[in-house]
């Protein structure tokens, strides 16, 4: 009965150390928001008509990550003309697409990346660029 009530006890106290242990994790860190990066294109970029608009973005975060967002906006439309969206529970994700410039006016734009993870931390990076149309 006594090796019983010590195999209990030891595996309460070994399930306490392991699960303030994780905790401990995410509190170290616990005000810190995903981070973004975005690598391409570069802020206040131009294109000319027919360019390849190269996408890359980088989010990592200490913790899982829950939604990210990545959004190219034509500025005077306010319309989305290209995006990535999606769930994860990875603490790193790389977002790759492209686009080709075929406007017919001179147009401006915003690449909007936002990730957020399951405590609610939310991170949002933008950058700008132009776009030049056929002459």
């Amino acid at each position: 009965m006594k090796k019983i009530n010590f195999l209990i006890l030891s595996t309460l106290i070994l399930g306490l150390l392991f699960s303030a242990c994780s905790s401990d994790d995410d509190d170290h860190h616990s005000g810190e928001s995903p981070v973004i990066e975005i690598l391409s294109p570069e802020d206040h970029s131009t294109f000319n008509h027919g360019d390849t608009i190269f996408i890359d973005v980088v989010i990592e975060h200490h913790t899982e990550l829950h939604d990210h967002l990545v959004q190219v906006i034509d500025k005077r439309h306010d319309e989305v003309v290209w995006e990535e969206k999606g769930h994860s529970h990875r603490q790193e994700l790389h977002i790759h697409g492209y686009m080709v410039n075929g406007v017919h006016h001179h147009t401006d734009f915003e690449l909007r990346a936002t990730a957020n993870d399951h405590h609610g931390r939310e991170t949002t990076e933008t950058v700008s660029f132009h776009c030049h149309p056929d002459h």
